[in-house]
């Protein structure tokens, strides 16, 4: 049976959105502290996966619209003294080396350095490509927010050919306040369904305000602890014979369902479902992890394949593009379709995309799903978070 927006979520939210979505030699400096966060609540999600978009603005090149920094590859950084190799990340922060006359150097320090960014001309479309382009580092700093976090400051060229073209930031300023800030994580994203690939051959630079390096950074003032991919927590529960029994939990899954929480990604293809700046309370199980805070209800629970069970979704639906038009992935013939001049509801489209993650008719989701708790036996497909989503912003 097909569930009913509720009368909560029933006002389109007509909110604009920008899908926006590497380590110092000895002492780096430290960002300016910016204070306790004025948020009341865990965290802001929106619909970037790594961070800010090239809209309609010539890129070495080519000019398209909607396009998003995908992946680095590690082969293609460089110094001015020549390539780097060994390219690796320690939790955030790069580290490689240099050949300097004839001997082979650990270099820590990235200020300056050069590589090439994979950029997906569009994150909506089946037949978007990959288009390179340059990038270089400009500083490297320390987070102010989280001290196990390393920022670079990112810029892109815009015009011109070996280095000699326009130079522009690759991040928006994030709610903290700070300007053009990535996040270097282990792996790539897919842009078009938001499928991780580990791999070691390219990394992802994710601006502050993308998901996949909102979901790594602690916030303090907000509660919200964040899932470092390359760390571990304890997780524990009650056994058959009533004693505590604790196990380590690496923290890789717990960080790719965060990914698809913030972006409201309930199928779990790429498909955001939120507007940027929606307040929302995360909760998990593990030890010194995310508390539920909040009194808002149940919003949804969280896998690293999507949602696996959604009360009522954040978004009731959206208008199509200002063009008139948008493409909807159509489960049924599995194409993507053109809407023209309709509302989608996001309802409709879960039900039509994956109805199995839907609560039932007039019902919750039912407690057996939105506890987070491990049950007598370990099991790897419950939920791993849950949220709360404010009625409004």
């Amino acid at each position: 049976m097909q569930r009913m927006p509720s009368s909560r979520f029933l006002a389109l939210l007509l909110l604009p959105c920008a899908l926006a979505s590497l380590a110092g030699c000895g002492g780096e400096p430290a960002e300016d502290e910016l204070g306790e966060s004025t948020l009341a609540v865990k965290a802001r999600n929106g619909r970037p996966v790594n961070g800010r978009p090239v809209n309609g603005r010539p890129v070495n090149g080519p000019s398209f619209s909607g396009g998003e920094l995908e992946s680095v590859p590690v082969s293609t950084f460089r110094t001015a003294l020549g390539p780097v190799s060994s390219v690796a990340l320690r939790g955030t922060r790069l580290t490689g080396r240099v050949t300097v006359s004839g001997t082979s150097r650990l270099l820590e320090d990235f200020t300056g350095v050069r590589m090439i960014g994979k950029f997906r001309t569009s994150w909506a479309s089946p037949t978007s490509t990959l288009v390179d382009v340059p990038l270089r580092i400009q500083r490297v700093v320390t987070s102010g927010l989280d001290a196990a976090v390393t920022l670079y400051e990112v810029e892109y060229e815009v015009a011109g050919t070996g280095g000699f073209g326009t130079w522009m930031p690759l991040c928006d300023t994030d709610v903290h306040g700070r300007a053009n800030r990535a996040i270097a994580v282990a792996g790539t994203w897919d842009l078009r369904n938001g499928k991780k690939t580990a791999t070691t051959g390219a990394l992802t630079l994710s601006c502050t305000r993308g998901a996949v390096g909102k979901c790594v950074e602690s916030v303090p003032g907000t509660g919200f602890v964040g899932y470092k991919p390359w760390t571990t927590r304890t997780e524990c529960r009650t056994s058959l014979l009533g004693t505590r029994e604790c196990r380590t939990v690496p923290l890789s899954d717990h960080h790719q369902a965060c990914v698809r929480m913030m972006r409201a990604d309930y199928c779990g293809d790429g498909q955001p479902m939120t507007t940027d700046g929606r307040q929302i309370d995360v909760s998990d199980s593990l030890s010194g992890g995310n508390a539920d805070t909040a009194s808002w209800g149940v919003e949804a629970t969280w896998s690293p394949s999507g949602a696996t069970c959604v009360n009522d979704p954040r978004r009731t639906g959206w208008l199509s593009t200002s063009m008139g038009t948008r493409l909807v992935w159509d489960p049924v013939t599995h194409t993507f379709r053109t809407e023209v001049g309709v509302l989608a509801l996001t309802l409709d489209y879960l039900n039509r995309t994956c109805p199995s993650r839907v609560a039932p008719l007039d019902r919750d989701c039912p407690s057996a799903v939105t506890t987070l708790q491990p049950g007598v036996l370990w099991s790897s497909a419950r939920a791993l978070l849950r949220t709360e989503a404010s009625p409004s912003l």
